[in-house]
């Protein structure tokens, strides 16, 4: 490579020149191949033609470099940015093991965040971090998390200004021909922008810590509602069986001295009463959802932050200040105005500037990605004690259930128990019976006060036969003589009555004749 230096000398490198947007995955193969396609012999130039392909080497490498999938790690915990190609097999555990050996951070403490604020799923390959399809190379950035930690002390500063920059930062005042300022300027621009876009990476890097901590507290919450549908469920079975296990000792009670009695089975119900007294304890989970409302709140309080929005402002402003001054400055070079200089105190400003503003956004943004990792390490820490809770629940929900069809065997068994005994006992025979029923005999002394009187002569069962034979055979000979009469009505006919009444007219004749007729 080719460039010119500020005394104006062409200085050749065979690296590219700093600073560039190239992430270090593809500056090598991208000046590998620069290199073969500026060779100045043109036989040499291209590389080796391929035998089958036919075509020269730096093609091939250029088909490798546009194939390439790079995934960007950004650390949170030093706001660095790590590249890492990935091949189409490489597993999440593998890149783990890469970004080890580079960030310093143990595989099993590396939490990697997608925009979302997901996790990387270790059943898919790497490959799931990177977009398909020509989006922003930025679109392939996760974040990284150290689990150990909750708190991030910094960076507050991001990169350092370069050479050329500290150059015009330590004597801003100085005046200098425009055609030498132009490259500082741009650089100048080029660092201040930097920062913007650090800045706006740490603030999707907190965002997607932020939506992580969403997922957390959606989990919690869920479980804490199953937690608490079943702590109802145990205490209204605990209630009733406690009603029930009270009821039966009680009528125990009053029948055991006459009775049927088991001490073995009066001991299991205080038994068993005692051990229900005791499982109230386990429904009781109030103080798990005093804890995990006050986690709801500092949540709702994380979102409402103003920190939890861009803090871009003042670092957009600074950085269009930044490119109108360069272009101002391109344009009295384009003019080549001879011995024009100018100063640098507007653009020192600008860095100036930019460089505070952001140390203070950045002490911000790490205040809040502290508050959001603490309660995130709450949850973490109280999910553990509702699944143990919910568990016991259910633990108990179980033993209840099992006490009360033991009870219920318990009761039936006692009125088998009284049953047979009752089926049993000479008391209950028809013979004992019969026998142990006194035999009354009327005596004088015991003739009820009416027996004085004429007895009453009730009709004999003879008489009463007799008496609904008689009424039966004159209903018979009744409905006999309406058969008959309605016999002797439709026998007769309607020619045999008297029509004298009518007048003998023709159409009289003709009708009396069709009545014969008929």
């Amino acid at each position: 490579m080719a460039e010119e230096d500020e005394d104006g000398e062409v200085v050749f490198s065979t690296c590219l020149p700093q600073p560039h947007h190239l992430s270090r995955a593809v500056v090598e193969p991208l000046e590998k191949i620069l290199q073969l396609m500026l060779q100045w012999d043109p036989v040499k130039r291209g590389g080796v033609v391929h035998p089958n392909t036919k075509k020269p080497l730096c093609f091939e490498l250029l088909d490798q470099l546009l194939s390439l999938k790079v995934v960007h790690v950004l650390n949170m915990g030093t706001a660095r940015l790590h590249s890492f190609p990935l091949s189409p097999d490489e597993s999440v555990n593998s890149l783990q093991t890469r970004v080890e050996r580079e960030t310093g951070v143990a595989a099993r403490d590396q939490e990697i965040l997608l925009k979302v604020g997901v996790s990387l799923d270790p059943r898919k390959p790497a490959r799931q971090c990177v977009t398909e399809g020509l989006k922003d190379w930025d679109s392939n950035t996760v974040f990284l998390f150290d689990k150990t930690l909750t708190k991030y002390t910094g960076p507050f500063s991001t990169r350092q200004p370069s050479d050329k920059l500290h150059t015009i930062m330590m004597d801003p005042e100085s005046q200098k021909p425009v055609a030498s300022l132009k490259k500082a300027w741009g650089e100048a621009v080029n660092h201040v922008c930097s920062l913007r876009e650090d800045y706006c990476w740490l603030f999707q890097g907190q965002r997607a810590a932020m939506l992580s901590l969403l997922h957390y507290n959606t989990s919690l919450t869920c479980r804490n509602e199953a937690m608490f549908a079943e702590s109802d469920k145990l205490k209204s079975k605990l209630d009733f069986f406690k009603s029930c296990i009270q009821y039966d000792l009680e009528k125990y009670s009053d029948q055991m001295h006459c009775g049927i009695s088991s001490e073995k089975m009066l001991k299991a119900w205080q038994k068993s009463e005692l051990a229900a007294a005791a499982l109230e304890e386990v429904a009781e989970v109030g103080h798990l959802d005093e804890e995990t409302v006050a986690l709801h709140s500092e949540i709702v309080e994380l979102q409402r932050s103003p920190f939890a929005r861009s803090q871009t402002g003042g670092l957009d402003k600074l950085e269009e200040e930044a490119k109108s001054l360069f272009r101002q400055l391109k344009t009295q070079c384009r003019k080549n105005e001879s011995g024009v200089t100018k100063d640098s105190s507007e653009m020192v400003r600008i860095i100036e500037e930019s460089a505070q503003d952001e140390s203070n956004f950045l002490k911000d943004l790490y205040s809040h990605l502290e508050k959001i990792l603490i309660s995130r390490q709450k949850i973490m820490e109280l999910y553990p004690r509702v699944e143990r809770a919910l568990d016991t629940i259910r633990d108990a929900d179980r033993t209840v259930m099992s006490m009360q069809s033991r009870r219920q065997k318990e009761v039936w068994f006692l009125l088998k128990l009284a049953c047979s005994s009752i089926r049993n006992s000479p008391a209950a025979s028809p013979e004992s019976a019969s026998q142990s029923t006194p035999h009354w005999s009327p005596t004088p002394s015991s003739q009820p006060p009416s027996a004085a009187h004429p007895p009453v002569t009730l009709p004999s069962p003879s008489d009463s036969t007799a008496r609904l034979l008689q009424e039966n055979q004159s209903r018979l000979a009744r409905f006999s003589s309406l058969l008959q009469e309605a016999e002797d009505h439709q026998a007769h006919s309607i020619v045999e009555d008297d029509w004298s009444w009518i007048q003998h007219d023709p159409l009289c004749k003709k009708k009396q004749q069709t009545l014969q007729n008929v």
